[in-house]
């Protein structure tokens, strides 16, 4: 995944070269985050969370971590988990939808996903005690997206 900065603290630009490549983004925040992602291109795009320690040199999204498919906003996991529902409708984004995606460590561990930013969806997943960083995966010469925001998800609570 290649990815370009807008602007000093503008949005950030993830493209795909290649094949399922995937970025780590670092929040610098205490630890909670909410990332928005917003749809340039295509729909091989796979966004959410991995541990901070993730090898992600080859594609991660059923392996480790945890992951929304904005094809049809479904859940893919460590574990194998795949294609699972998250209480979202399952149609997918298009290009401008935005997905809001929220990761609190404390006091229990909770992923939650949104499509409007301010009513979350937690995602059902049994997450590890570990410090997550956003992730985003695109597949093929299709998939942009924009990062528009990434905030301290324990201000925002």
């Amino acid at each position: 995944v290649k990815w370009e900065e807008a602007s000093a603290n503008g949005p950030i630009i993830l493209k795909c070269v290649g094949v399922w490549g995937s970025a780590q983004l670092q929040a610098s925040v205490r630890g909670g985050f909410i990332m928005k992602v917003m749809v340039v291109r295509g729909v091989n795009i796979m966004a959410g969370i991995v541990p901070a320690d993730a090898d992600i040199s080859e594609s991660v999204f059923q392996k480790v971590g945890h992951h929304i498919w904005i094809h049809n906003l479904t859940w893919y996991g460590e574990g194998g988990i795949s294609n699972r529902s998250v209480g979202l409708p399952q149609t997918g984004l298009a290009v401008g939808g935005q997905l809001h995606i929220r990761y609190v460590p404390k006091p229990q561990p909770e992923l939650a996903v949104s499509l409007d930013g301010k009513t979350f969806t937690p995602v059902p997943a049994e997450l590890k005690r570990a410090r997550y960083v956003p992730c985003v995966s695109l597949c093929n010469s299709d998939a942009t997206v924009q990062i528009e925001d990434l905030v301290d998800a324990c201000e925002q609570r």
